[in-house]
């Protein structure tokens, strides 16, 4: 059954479908912007394009391992501006005020995904140990991430080419 709600649901309920509607419109959105502005070829893309218009379909079906994905990405937003500043070692003049709005928008998606509500949507027991096993998964991918990828690419800017 596709997430929905009904007249009789409370405020908070249809607010939750609301907003997981807006996350899935979101999700379609960057990955349409990421196609049409990388360089890679579309054969290259067809497996992460799948991939993420499953989880967008599972979010809107109520799957419960699309929903973790999903929280796995709003934790993902969440850290890798921090992270990657601090192992790269750049900051910008707005970077604090940057990092308050993005914890001020996450945390409330992050809150979307975990109430009651949600639960219910996605017939999930209440488990707040799940956030923990997200932080870690996100922060490793992060730092992975950033040490095989950003900083040979940062080095190989700094170095001049003879």
């Amino acid at each position: 059954m596709i997430t929905k709600f009904e007249k009789k649901d409370t405020i908070k309920k249809k607010l939750t479908v609301i907003i997981i509607w807006l996350v899935a419109t979101a999700m379609l959105i960057k990955t349409t912007k990421f196609i049409l502005n990388t360089d890679f070829s579309l054969w290259l893309l067809i497996l992460p394009l799948f991939v993420e218009l499953i989880v967008v379909a599972g979010i809107l079906l109520r799957c419960k391992i699309a929903r973790w994905v999903t929280l796995l990405e709003i934790y993902i937003c969440l850290l890798y501006p921090i992270i990657s500043s601090l192992m790269t070692g750049t900051y910008d003049e707005n970077f604090f005020s940057i990092i308050l709005l993005n914890i001020f928008i996450v945390s409330i998606l992050i809150y979307i995904f975990s109430n009651d509500e949600a639960l219910e949507l996605y017939y999930i027991e209440s488990n707040p140990k799940e956030h923990f096993h997200f932080f870690i998964i996100s922060t490793v991918s992060i730092v992975l991430y950033t040490y095989f990828v950003t900083l040979p690419f940062l080095d190989s800017i700094a170095k001049p080419q003879y």
